[in-house]
């Protein structure tokens, strides 16, 4: 029995050696190719190298168009002789904050007094095809003046989904999280169903009277650094303090002075960046008024622009900003508080040199309050 193909239209056979070599054309729909049981005329099914399902196995034809062979099984499915590739979907960041004292009841938006410590969660983070690489922290608000960054919560160095943030400025924060999922999606508001998360911390004084000032040097180009100016801040029993000397001033060197009756604080004292230096008085007496200052107590960076703000019973009722101090030992007086009217008056007087050991003036606007403590009322 003798078989074989002299072209692909033609199939030499001897299947009787008394009738010799018998010469086959294939059909027109044929070809002659190797077959199960050797050279045939077979039918054409495919294109040569054209690729079809079967499930989701893909099979291709071979060279002659007569076999389909499977070259591969896909994952999802089958689709015109391709494998379906898996549509990636969105990460979906969580973001939650509690205080760093007290982290059992994380929530999304925080009431807290400033220069609190919180921790931002976002472990909960989730993606519903893959995991997720990268949890990316931002502030996308925060009140002017505020310079931070987000720091690694104790004992947990190597987590990225945890950070701890400090609020040193009384005022509204909104924190995003983006995260990345192992396809390189972003939840980062470029695609509409790829969002950031989005906390709410709103930093609000508690004590009766919280005096704050904050500052900026344009020439310190890292504010967060252990290198910058040193602005202080004052508050002064105006009725028997002098500026500078205890007890009757509150400043850095006199930070937590017993007057008769207050208790002021100074709560922070940042004497190498931008502030804020925080002085509390919960229990002002009735019928005082008290200073505030302001002293370039060293000009590391050049002029500093100092902003000043006041807050009573939580509320914002003076700001002053962007004041120049110019030079080292540049000093100004800012303002005067009264108890118990809350009355807050403008001073705004610029001194080429701190006055210490010297008393706060009452100026003209105070006398014309005509609130009790003041002399001549």
């Amino acid at each position: 029995d003798f078989r074989r193909c002299s072209d692909d239209q033609t199939l030499i056979s001897c299947e009787d050696r008394t009738q010799g070599l018998v010469t086959t054309t294939c059909g027109e729909d044929e070809v002659c190719a190797e077959g199960r049981d050797g050279p045939t005329c077979l039918p054409i099914i495919c294109e040569p190298g054209t690729r079809t399902c079967d499930g989701q196995e893909i099979l291709v034809c071979n060279d002659t168009g007569t076999a389909l062979s499977v070259i591969e099984g896909c994952e999802i499915a089958c689709i015109n002789g391709v494998c379906a590739q898996r549509v990636p979907s969105c990460p979906f960041p969580s973001a939650l904050v509690s205080p760093a004292q007290d982290q059992q009841n994380p929530v999304t938006q925080l009431d807290i007094a400033p220069l609190t410590p919180v921790v931002l969660d976002g472990t909960a983070s989730s993606d519903v095809d893959g995991e997720i690489v990268e949890w990316n922290w931002s502030v996308a608000q925060a009140p002017a003046g505020w310079v931070g960054e987000f720091l690694p919560v104790q004992g947990e160095m190597d987590n990225p989904a945890r950070r701890e943030f400090l609020p040193s400025v009384a005022g509204k924060y909104r924190i995003q999280l983006e995260v990345v999922d192992n396809d390189g999606l972003v939840s980062d508001g470029g695609n509409p169903l790829c969002q950031p998360a989005v906390i709410t911390i709103e930093a609000a004084p508690q004590q009766t009277i919280y005096v704050e000032v904050t500052w900026n040097n344009p020439e310190d180009t890292q504010p967060t650094d252990t290198l910058g100016s040193d602005i202080d801040l004052h508050l002064v029993k105006q009725s028997v303090g002098v500026l500078a000397e205890a007890p009757y001033d509150c400043y850095f060197a006199n930070t937590s002075p017993m007057w008769d009756p207050e208790h002021p604080l100074l709560l922070v004292d940042d004497s190498n960046g931008s502030g804020p230096e925080s002085i509390a008085l919960d229990d002002p007496e009735d019928c005082q008024w008290y200073g505030i200052g302001i002293h370039y107590f060293r000009a590391q960076f050049g002029t500093a622009y100092a902003t000043l703000r006041v807050y009573i019973n939580g509320s914002l009722v003076y700001e002053n900003a962007n004041r120049p101090l110019v030079e080292s030992n540049a000093y100004w007086d800012m303002a005067r508080i009264h108890w118990p009217s809350g009355q807050v008056v403008p001073v705004q007087v610029a001194y080429p040199g701190a006055p210490i050991g010297s008393a706060m003036p009452y100026s003209q606007p105070q006398r014309d309050t005509g609130l009790c403590g003041t002399p001549d009322q």
